[in-house]
């Protein structure tokens, strides 16, 4: 805590209005005949003064402390927003890592198979074995050229954890659905997952706007702090107040279907990305309104959607890389 902050604020706030106060009154006192009643009355005005002072102390404790834990909750949400833009990042090269290894695998693979028929066309002790082994180069050559267009032309865009894949099309020939998210293939999975991963990442960005906007809030003075209305008041409101909205607006978009989908994504992927503690807070925020367990959850609103849209961020990295993988095999 900032102690000459704090003795300033005492100073500026309690001893100078508070003193002068009492010193008023004292003169004013002066003009009682009587001496008893006149030492009563300077009595009560200084006795007015410390209690001032005291109030005032206290109130600029309560501010030096509360605005420390302010800048602490800032501090921590945009350290735990920052460490987990990295882990996705961090996931994505891995993914694209290992992608590279095995394409390179099967490069060298297919670079000795060649090799290979290479020299057994050099080799050959008759024209027939020779003509055989160029017809065979000629067929791997064509095969591999052909399979490397088709990769192409259906190799999905990588996914990043800023982005999201198209929706699917809705002249799809299968229904993949919220309902039957374990009879969707991978990619039928993933295209079903985008617009709802959108949604989740609309939240989470207005959240942390929400935050953002807190550090404009501006001072008060004591009437104000009495009163509820000074600037930390405001701000535990308002931060009360972002929690409860991220957690209304994922209650009413897509709450359930995400505890569906994350849980179907994580036990496809594997890599121990179930999140027992994220599926909990969702099945609390699901529970009747009104009830203990919703009124709690939505005071964890936004942490959790936080948490959420890097999870799925990660998990659809993962699995977008695991479709690539198949479609190299």
């Amino acid at each position: 805590m900032n102690w000459i902050n704090f003795w300033l604020g005492v100073f500026i706030l309690g001893v100078i209005p508070f003193v002068l106060a009492a010193y008023g009154g004292q003169l004013a006192a002066e003009t009682i005949a009587d001496l008893k009643a006149r030492r009563k009355k300077v009595r009560i005005f200084w006795g007015l003064c410390i209690f001032g002072v005291f109030l005032a102390a206290c109130y600029q404790y309560s501010v030096e402390k509360t605005d420390e834990e302010r800048q602490f909750n800032a501090i921590k949400a945009e350290e735990a927003h920052q460490r987990k833009a990295d882990e996705a990042q961090e996931v994505a090269l891995k993914a694209q890592v290992d992608l590279r290894t095995i394409e390179k695998s099967n490069g060298d693979q297919i670079a000795a198979l060649k090799a290979r028929v290479q020299e057994l066309i050099a080799t050959a002790k008759n024209p027939d074995q020779k003509n055989a082994a160029i017809d065979l180069n000629q067929a791997i050559t064509t095969a591999l050229s052909e399979q490397l267009a088709r990769q192409q032309a259906r190799l999905p865009p990588p996914v990043s954890s800023n982005s999201s894949m198209a929706p699917p099309s809705p002249t799809s020939p299968r229904k993949c659905s919220g309902d039957n998210l374990g009879d969707c293939d991978d990619e039928e999975l993933l295209k079903w997952g985008a617009p709802l991963s959108a949604s989740v990442d609309d939240i989470e960005s207005t959240y942390m706007a929400d935050l953002k906007s807190l550090d404009q809030i501006k001072g008060g003075n004591i009437l104000s702090f009495l009163t509820g209305n000074d600037k930390d008041s405001k701000w535990i409101r308002l931060y009360a107040a972002a929690e409860e909205k991220a957690a209304d607006r994922f209650r009413d978009c897509c709450a359930e279907n995400s505890l569906k989908y994350h849980k179907e994504m994580a036990q496809r992927v594997g890599g121990g990305l179930q999140k027992t503690e994220l599926y909990g807070w969702i099945e609390k925020l699901l529970r009747p309104i009104g009830s203990k367990e919703w009124k709690q959850a939505r005071k964890e609103g936004g942490d959790h959607v936080t948490d959420l849209k890097f999870g799925l961020d990660i998990l659809r990295i993962r699995m977008n890389e695991k479709i690539r993988l198949a479609k190299t095999k």
